[in-house]
């Protein structure tokens, strides 16, 4: 897929699961669905921009194509299952894969360290 039309297919995808949890087709979970880990939720529009790395957020694990179809996880783990968009992992895969995968920034082909990742 040309990369200007994959960058269109990943916004368009994006869009459409913040309008979703906006007009209330979809519901944020609270709870990580890989890691079970409880996350906050943000509850009004005045919060801090480093708030949203404790909230969930939307894995297209099937791909961008299919919008509404995501996992609700944590931000580590979706830095874990950073190139997993194919449908490759099941959900009791994709547990199995971040419980033994460390920081993803170690491994080759990786982009590199986000800054969040280096605060611990």
């Amino acid at each position: 897929m040309e990369d200007r039309a994959r960058r269109e297919q990943v916004r368009n995808a994006r869009s459409a699961v913040a309008w979703a949890v906006l007009t209330g087709k979809l519901q944020r979970a609270e709870r990580c669905q890989v890691c079970n880990v409880v996350t906050g939720e943000i509850g009004s529009r005045e919060w801090h921009k480093a708030d949203r790395f404790k909230r969930t957020v939307a894995h297209h694990w099937r791909g961008y194509e299919y919008k509404l179809d995501v996992w609700w996880v944590c931000y580590s783990c979706n830095r874990k299952l950073w190139n997993r968009h194919d449908g490759s992992l099941t959900l009791e895969q994709a547990r199995v894969f971040v419980e033994t995968k460390t920081y993803g920034w170690f491994y080759p082909g990786f982009p590199g360290p986000h800054w969040y990742d280096l605060l611990a």
